[in-house]
């Protein structure tokens, strides 16, 4: 989708798909765009080794429907650590708790998120 669009080229070794918990550790630590599906049957420590990808540039993250909050807490931590991020797509996080983090993130330019509309968004301006 996003290379479709034009946002992100696509040079080889760049973009890649994790639909598995081994599917990381075959990836080059120089992956720069990254699609991660069904993040809710990870472990833990799956989820902290997407960590490694220092170079990443764009995270979508897909069906997580199920989610745990540890988990989810998990996956907030590693993309809060990922410093150079500038898409970030997903609906693992609460907007609610989310922003703040989201903020410290400078390089950020686009940021999808889905919610209840019950949920609070206060803090939500502040990205």
């Amino acid at each position: 989708m996003w290379i479709a669009a034009g946002l992100i080229s696509q040079t080889t070794g760049e973009c890649a798909r994790i639909a598995d918990v081994d599917g990381s550790k075959k990836l080059k630590t120089t992956v720069r765009h990254l699609s991660v599906a069904g993040i809710d049957g990870f472990p833990v420590d799956a989820i902290k080794s997407l960590s490694q990808f220092k170079n990443l540039r764009t995270i979508i993250i897909e069906d997580c429907n199920d989610i745990q909050d540890d988990t989810a807490r998990e996956v907030e931590k590693v993309i809060e650590s990922l410093k150079a991020l500038r898409v970030v797509q997903s609906n693992v996080f609460s907007r609610s708790r989310f922003p703040g983090k989201e903020a410290n993130l400078k390089h950020l330019r686009y940021s999808e998120g889905f919610c209840d509309a019950d949920e609070n968004m206060d803090g939500v301006q502040s990205v």
